[in-house]
């Protein structure tokens, strides 16, 4: 900081902006296409901005402020964003909509960065196009015949139909176990008869179905002749796709207000005595033969039938979620980005204090509130390509499908669920340090933590999430130590698993202390100490859980859900560590990963290494404390390392969030205008909403007047 007073003015923001940017340690633009994938990917993405701003109905420019529509014009500007889109991707990109290998590559990629602008533009516009695009059309893919995906999807991407997910019910939430939804075959007729047995069986939550969905996946349970077959997916007809009409023996509605999200319309829907064709059973991994047979696991004439079990089959219904859950690697910083982008600059701009008016981005405070989510933000960045590669081996492969469904599973409920906790934390903490300004609807940030809140719970609340993750931990900790025990290897087979860390189990079960950090620059000095607490943490609780036995091990369990969630958060942050290694060259590459940072741009992202490894350790140095013989002063120097490190990249703040490449409009946050305008804009803002100018409000004469009518002024 500085003692030197400015003076601030109308034009002082644009020049301290441009000094931000000035003083940054790399070039903004080579970091921009660093991130997105290259300068040829960075120049289509603009093209892709220009496109969408350019357009009346993609964009908010014909219907005054987002923030000012009620519930209805929501819906219907956000469904006239994705009719939009389905025209400009068939007649600019080459699309039919379909997946074609022999299509241009530009055209390609063009089309993804502007699905993907679209749904930075919009949170509503990109969960009714996730629900149809993605969670409706990879329900044929998982669970789905080749046929029935070849017959459907195609369908479903060109949007003739418009699909949902009917997985939830109002009375189980996604608990699976409790859905009662049955599907009964009834042989003569050969169709299976969906039926709501009873209020709690009402599907509920389910995105699309208050308005527009005509098709649904639905998941239920399946009853052949006397026997529970258990439970599979169907697939049934809501809606008359010409005339919107709901089908004979469907119910369903609006779910109605909502803290956000209110461009998708989430709904409920109960069923009595729906027939639906016998070809209408999901049937990769299960069906119902026209004699009136329950077949279990692939059928004969698949090529991978002799490389997966019945009983492996039956439990890939449940599979489904993974790839929703892995769209948090995206999802989440598409959300915190924008919000850190926003607040970021605003902090640069905002001058105040008693000594020198400096940025308010100068006070520990701010920095601590903003720096620590940026950093890991970068982190879950990195991790993104390695977990997407593999899941696209996995989903096309039912033998490898398999093979790494419960690393798979676990991996991707831990990422769901730190990485949405720590993204609500994020917006919170944005919050707080804009001040009043954030209050505010037009900068962003108030309908930023409505859209968001609902990730802490959809796709699996995340305090079962957890348990499911440590589960799989625990046993995987049990089978490294009794492999080391026989002398074998104690790792997983496959390297690129997240349990990676148990090769060197005997490196940290009942070994010396590791050698003190001296070096909070040392990326895999702080990586060792946060393996060593993990492994610790998860041998004591087995051997709590192992004490119990089983009549003692409910209790047990539930006693000790504060350290199965801290073993859930700890391997999810071991996983993005190990990539964030990756990205800067501390590790070698594997196989799935994308490319290691430029050399130009190593120093600036090593510090937002350090600065996410410091910032995990001290979330956690009770434990380290506890678990791992640190003493009080090596506490406190990571508190400090902590402080020095966010100093560091305080440097860069407003060039790494310029990096994310967020047009204005895009924003939608006044104050965060890219060129300094902020007040003002933000003022013309509020000065062009209803009322901004002031004046007599209609209902004056009926409640105001009768009391300052009496003054005798």
């Amino acid at each position: 900081m500085t003692n030197e007073t400015i003076l601030i003015s109308a034009a002082q923001p644009a020049r301290d902006l441009a000094t931000e940017r000035a003083q940054a340690s790399f070039p903004i633009e080579t970091m921009r296409n660093y991130l997105i994938g290259g300068a040829d990917q960075a120049a289509l993405k603009d093209t892709a901005y220009n496109l969408i701003s350019r357009d009346p109905i993609l964009s908010y420019g014909s219907v005054g402020h987002p923030f000012d529509m009620t519930r209805p014009q929501l819906r219907e500007k956000t469904m006239a964003q994705i009719r939009r889109s389905v025209e400009v991707r068939r007649g600019l990109f080459r699309s039919d909509l379909a997946d074609d290998p022999t299509r241009d590559v530009r055209d390609r990629d063009l089309e993804r960065h502007f699905m993907v602008a679209m749904c930075e533009l919009s949170e509503s516009f990109s969960m009714r196009l996730f629900v149809s695009d993605a969670l409706f059309a990879r329900s044929f893919r998982m669970f789905g015949t080749p046929e029935q995906a070849a017959r459907w999807v195609p369908m479903v991407r060109r949007w003739e139909v418009v699909g949902c997910f009917g997985m939830t019910e109002i009375g189980h939430s996604s608990n699976l176990r409790g859905i009662s939804t049955t599907a009964t075959y009834d042989h003569k007729a050969q169709e299976f008869i969906i039926n709501t047995p009873d209020i709690m069986g009402t599907k509920f939550w389910i995105g699309a179905v208050g308005e527009t969905a005509t098709h649904a996946s639905v998941l239920c349970r399946l009853v052949v002749g006397d026997q529970d077959c258990g439970l599979h997916w169907f697939l049934v007809q809501l809606r008359d796709t010409k005339t919107g009409r709901i089908m004979p023996g469907v119910a369903l509605g609006d779910i109605g207000a909502k803290a956000g999200r209110n461009g998708l319309d989430n709904g409920w829907m109960q069923f009595t005595h729906v027939r639906t064709p016998r070809g209408n059973m999901y049937a990769r991994w299960a069906r119902v033969t026209a004699e009136g047979r329950f077949e279990s696991g692939l059928a004969a004439n698949d090529p991978a039938r002799s490389q997966v079990s019945d009983a492996a089959a039956a439990s890939l219904s449940y599979a489904g979620l993974i790839p929703e859950r892995l769209e948090i690697t995206r999802g989440v910083p598409m959300a915190v980005n924008q919000a850190l982008t926003i607040a970021i600059r605003y902090a640069a701009l905002r001058r105040q204090g008693p000594t020198g008016n400096p940025p308010i981005l100068d006070y520990a405070t701010q920095q601590a509130a903003l720096l620590p989510p940026l950093a890991l933000m970068h982190a879950v960045m990195a991790a993104d390509a390695g977990v997407w590669a593999r899941w696209g081996k996995m989903e096309g492969n039912p033998a490898a499908l398999v093979k790494g469904l419960a690393d798979m599973h676990a991996l991707s409920s831990g990422i769901k669920s730190m990485v949405t906790w720590r993204g609500s934390d994020a917006l919170e903490m944005v919050r707080r340090a804009m001040g009043g300004h954030a209050f505010s609807r037009y900068n962003a940030i108030a309908d930023a933590q409505a859209d968001f809140g609902v990730m802490t719970t959809g796709g699996g609340d995340n305090y079962v999430l957890v348990q499911q993750t440590t589960r799989y931990l625990l046993s995987e900790t049990a089978r490294a130590a009794k492999n080391l025990g026989s002398g074998k290897a104690s790792g997983p087979a496959d390297p690129e698993a997240s349990t990676y860390y148990l090769s060197n189990l005997a490196d940290h079960v009942g070994a010396e202390s590791l050698p003190a950090i001296s070096n909070w620059s040392d990326l895999g000095a702080m990586h060792a100490h946060l393996v060593r607490l993990t492994i610790i943490k998860l041998t004591r609780l087995g051997t709590a859980l192992r004490k119990a036995g089983k009549k003692g091990g409910a209790a047990a369990w539930n006693a000790h859900l504060r350290d199965v969630s801290d073993l859930a958060v700890l391997h999810t942050h071991l996983f993005l560590m190990r990539a964030m290694r990756r990205r800067v060259g501390d590790l070698p590459s594997g196989p799935n990963d994308g490319p290691v940072a430029p050399a130009e741009l190593r120093g600036a992202l090593l510090d937002l290494a350090a600065l996410y490894f410091t910032d995990t350790l001290d979330r956690h140095a009770r434990d380290l404390m506890a678990e791992c013989g640190w003493s009080g002063d090596q506490a406190r120097a990571l508190q400090q390392a902590v402080a020095d490190h966010s100093a560091k990249v305080r440097v860069n703040a407003v060039a790494l969030v310029d990096a994310f490449g967020y047009p204005d409009f895009i924003l939608k946050s006044p104050l965060a205008r890219a060129d300094g305008s902020g007040y003002e804009a933000y003022l013309n803002t509020i000065k062009a909403a209803e009322g901004g100018w002031g004046g007599v409000p209609e209902y004056h004469g009926r409640e105001i007047a009768p009391l300052t009518g009496q003054a005798k002024l």
